[in-house]
């Protein structure tokens, strides 16, 4: 508002009752029950046999990644995985565990491939050129902070 790019009208509007939540990333433990109500959302049965113990792989999956993201973006995941794996969820958890899990290392395995040129990795790995950028950005801060 300061700057003139916020219209102070609309920032009343919208500010009727100031909530002030912790990112996501800081509240690790809520991040089962969105995946779990997200599934529900796209008709995946969570309830079935065996359906628990295999929804465990996937909530370990998110909240072992140190997920950075929002929530709007955890729900875009979701409904991403569950698109490519039909609503099933013997499929989405192959998905997961043979595409997502292994991100970092399909990453440098296609820049070597590429004689570490972001574009012919990109098109290896059939995403654009920024989403390289975007990983390999992602991929150093991770080893930054842990050194």
């Amino acid at each position: 508002m300061r700057e003139n790019k916020f219209r102070l009208d609309l920032f009343h509007r919208l500010n009727v009752v100031p909530m002030a939540l912790p990112p996501l990333k800081e509240r690790s433990k809520d991040i089962p029950a969105f995946i779990e109500y997200f599934l529900k959302c796209n008709g995946v049965d969570v309830k079935n046999n065996g359906a628990p113990e295999k929804m465990s792989i996937l909530f370990r999956h998110y909240t072992a990644q140190d997920w950075t993201g929002n929530v709007r973006e955890l729900k875009t995941q979701i409904d991403r995985l569950c698109l490519i794996a039909n609503n099933d969820l013997e499929r989405l958890l192959e998905f997961v565990n043979n595409s997502y899990l292994d991100n970092e290392s399909r990453l440098k395995a296609a820049l070597e491939k590429a004689g570490g040129s972001r574009r012919k990795a990109a098109a290896l790995l059939g995403v654009t050129e920024g989403a390289v950028r975007y990983r390999i950005k992602k991929s150093n801060n991770k080893h930054d902070k842990g050194a």
